[in-house]
């Protein structure tokens, strides 16, 4: 009895969906029902994406159906129509408009009155287009077997231009851009903007990538829909570079020369009319965040060059170049400005500055070649205050006895050794004698080593180096910690008759702990930079404003050097004291003359 009941349920159920499926259409063929002054009545609606053909039968009768609001409905009457319900249809899913076929080159509709069914259609209830999709992939047909495993809005179906047959599929993630060009579209499918950066249906305005010729053409490309925040017009003078793998190139002489990958949402391609004007398809910018922390870094990092030169001037002035500590610290200070001013003139792009160009090539060099040489003048002033401090014996040799062929000897170092171990993977380059894996590519994608999956020249090339430097400066530090506890017990015994020794010594702990400060600001930072060559801190939004903290902290080196060499009441009477020797001597100076010249008009 049961089974009975079921069986005629379904069979009702079935009876009823044939006859809404057969009821007339309540409005023309290109009009739907619009709620207007309180009534149901037929009208246009732009953005309408349901659309109903003709029934071959044409039940006529009080009831008709018609879409409102993107929905199927039964209503009741004749031009003045009362809702009933909504419908639950069998839809077919049309890629373009009734009367219109998909091209494949420009990915758009165009009319044709014969193209309203393809041969997998079995309805008469059409649905257009996929506007809810993020990623849409083009393909040729595709059998009523592998229609039936996809949900029924992933995927749509028309005729092209060849008269052949169009499967689109959506896709929810960026793994098909690892394998096909992918470009991004502002608006959803089928959409454009329409005064202003409203996005309406229109389906007749595609994806026409001829309008550039900025952009590399290829023949197949995935299109990434929509876009977030705020976009702006491209400039006309404003120089872009879309190639034919998605990656997208900026040269900009305020926000820098930028790279990147098609998953970052950086731009998008959309056709634009406004109070009637059409503007054909046009580049939208975003302005993203990294770009804003590259903006912000660069200008830090101006302000920190601005210190490092004041701390240079000073010890200058002061006289400090004339101590092996000062040359070497000035060393440091002079090594790191020029890293800054690699990386400001990389930020702020001056139009020379391009991805593939040599100048690119050349700056990638030199900014390897500057990181070497900054990690290990700081190497060089640590091992300086270990051998006149961290080895127990607190040398009181005059000033300046061997100091300059010491320096020299740092000075082989500091800066030959970075420019031999730079020479390493520039003539390895040149050659391209390395497999894949390690295979060095400078300029190709930025101004640096390029790093990208599967490829470990960064880390090899890079980051060992630098951690090879920081290891030795770790251990001398820990060295020179233990000799510095040592010495301090021994001094606890000294009598008065030591006291020059005694003072002696607190001013080499003193330039110790400048150092140490120095060391832990350094290591710190770098400790940040190899935990970054592993692990992607845009992940989440925690480790993204941690990494854009930590850059910060980096690019602020010029202005901690300064503080912790400066900043000093010792440095301030210092300087106090040799400006007004200086202004004396030129009191002096001009007294004098003006003596000797009375002199000389008495005389006469």
């Amino acid at each position: 009895m049961l089974l009975l009941c079921f069986l005629f349920g379904v069979f009702v159920l079935g009876q009823s969906q044939l006859i809404y499926e057969d009821l007339i259409k309540c409005c023309p063929i290109n009009s739907v029902i619009v709620f207007e002054n309180s009534t149901y009545i037929c009208g246009n609606e732009v953005n309408s994406l349901i659309q109903i053909l003709p029934s071959d039968k044409q039940v006529t009768g009080d009831f008709c159906l018609d879409v409102f609001e993107n929905e199927a409905y039964l209503f009741e009457g004749q031009s003045n129509f009362t809702k009933i319900k909504s419908l639950s249809l069998k839809y077919f899913n049309k890629c373009c408009p009734l009367n219109h076929f998909y091209n494949t080159q420009l990915h758009t509709c165009h009319e044709n009155v014969s193209s309203n069914r393809t041969k997998n259609s079995s309805s008469r209830f059409v649905r257009i287009g996929l506007p809810n999709c993020k990623i849409i992939v083009d393909s040729n047909g595709v059998s009523e077997k592998d229609l039936s495993e996809l949900n029924a809005e992933s995927y749509c179906l028309d005729r092209t231009e060849n008269h052949s047959e169009i499967f689109r599929e959506c896709r929810n993630d960026f793994e098909v851009c690892d394998t096909m060009r992918c470009i991004r579209k502002c608006c959803p499918d089928g959409h454009s903007f329409v005064n202003g950066s409203h996005c309406e249906a229109t389906f007749v305005h595609g994806l026409d990538l001829n309008f550039s010729e900025f952009i590399d053409h290829t023949d197949e490309f995935a299109i990434i829909h929509g876009y977030s925040g705020k976009i702006y017009l491209q400039p006309s003078d404003w120089e872009f570079h879309l190639d034919s793998r998605g990656v997208f190139r900026l040269f900009d002489e305020k926000i820098g020369n930028e790279i990147y990958e098609p998953t970052d949402d950086t731009y998008c391609i959309e056709h634009a009319t406004k109070n009637g004007i059409d503007f054909g398809h046009r580049l939208f910018r975003k302005l993203p965040e990294k770009e804003v922390k590259y903006v912000i870094n660069g200008y830090i990092m101006i302000v920190s060059s601005a210190f490092l030169l004041a701390t240079v001037v000073i010890y200058v002035v002061l006289g400090e170049t004339r101590k092996l500590f000062g040359k070497i610290l000035i060393s440091f200070c002079c090594s790191l400005m020029f890293t800054f001013f690699l990386l400001v003139y990389t930020t702020f792009y001056f139009g020379s500055v391009k991805p593939g160009g040599y100048t690119c090539r050349i700056i990638g060099f030199l900014l390897l070649y500057a990181e070497y040489s900054t990690f290990l003048w700081l190497l060089l002033l640590g091992f300086d205050i270990y051998l006149t401090f961290g080895t127990g014996k607190i040398r009181n040799r005059p000033l300046g006895s061997d100091n300059l062929k010491r320096f020299l000897c740092y000075s082989v170092y500091g800066w030959g050794l970075p420019l031999l171990v730079t020479l390493i993977p520039l003539s390895l380059a040149y050659l391209d004698v390395l497999p894949r894996p390690i295979q060095i590519q400078i300029g190709l994608y930025r101004c640096a080593i390029d790093r990208f999956d599967g490829n470990y020249a960064d880390l090899l090339f890079r980051t060992v180096p630098v951690s090879v430097i920081e290891a030795i400066s770790l251990i001398l530090y820990v060295k020179t910690v233990k000799c510095c506890i040592d010495v301090s017990k021994q001094i606890e015994k000294m009598n008065d008759n030591k006291a020059k020794k005694k003072k002696r010594f607190l001013v080499e702990r003193e330039r110790f702990l400048l150092c140490t400060k120095l060391s832990i600001i350094m290591g710190i930072s770098y400790v940040f930079e190899v935990v970054s060559s592993f692990y992607d801190f845009d992940a989440t939004k925690i480790t993204k404003y941690v990494e854009i903290t930590w850059d910060i902290f980096n690019c602020l080196q010029g202005v901690f050097i300064f503080v912790i060499f400066i900043c000093k009441r010792e440095t301030a009477r210092a300087l106090k004291l040799n400006v007004g020797l200086q202004k004396l001597k030129s009191l002096s100076f001009s007294s004098r003359r003006t003596s000797s010249r009375g002199k000389s008009i008495r005389n006469t």
